[in-house]
């Protein structure tokens, strides 16, 4: 009778551990997908950045032109 005990409660364990896994891989499944957004919308607002940036730097060649012109 120990033995059945023992051994139920070792597959309690196994089952609840099968369970404890199952969510902590959808947890990281979920933050790793979050993450992926977040590095897509990054590069979205990085892109939007360097043209603004660009744009910025081209309107101060013209005004160092026009300052530069007698």
């Amino acid at each position: 009778m120990n033995t059945t005990v023992v051994l139920a409660v070792i597959a309690g364990n196994v089952a609840m551990m099968g369970l404890v896994v199952k969510v902590l891989g959808d947890r990281i499944g979920d933050l790793a997908t979050r993450m992926d957004r977040a590095d897509a919308r990054h590069d979205v607002f990085s892109a939007k950045l360097d043209g603004i940036a660009e744009t910025l730097a081209r309107f101060d060649e013209r005004f160092k032109r026009l300052e530069d012109d007698p």
